[in-house]
């Protein structure tokens, strides 16, 4: 029996917008709350009142004068906490990052996470555990 992946997705962007309905009809998403990603996001919810944890969309407060890498920083163990082993019978296995380039930084952070394949995409990267 092959088991479910389980990713997350987490977006950088601020101007990711109406891309992020599709994403979250398949994989759970945090995205940044920014004026377009808040108003996708809000129209998802009205045509998906239920919330799953496997897929939909989670918002969060991002500094704007900080960097993409440091916002990814400050939420990734938030992030984990509610998608990993002590939340989740089945704990995300892959992180899909979008709206920044593989970094060593990016990189060690997602290690300590227990993250240890790691490959480039187009418009960011994914981690595996």
């Amino acid at each position: 029996m092959t088991e479910r992946v389980n990713r997350v997705a987490l977006v950088l962007e601020p101007e990711y917008g109406e891309r992020l309905i599709g994403l979250a009809a398949v994989h759970h998403v945090w995205v940044v709350n920014t004026p377009t990603n808040r108003a996708a996001a809000s129209e998802y919810w009205s045509r998906n009142p239920g919330h799953r944890v496997e897929a939909g969309i989670t918002t969060f407060k991002y500094a704007e004068e900080a960097s993409r890498l440091e916002n990814y920083l400050s939420i990734l163990d938030t992030l984990d906490l509610h998608h990993g082993e002590y939340s989740s019978n089945q704990p995300y296995s892959e992180l899909e990052v979008i709206g920044l380039p593989l970094t060593k930084k990016a990189k060690l952070a997602a290690r300590d996470l227990g993250f240890v394949r790691f490959e480039q995409t187009a418009e960011g990267f994914r981690a595996v555990r």
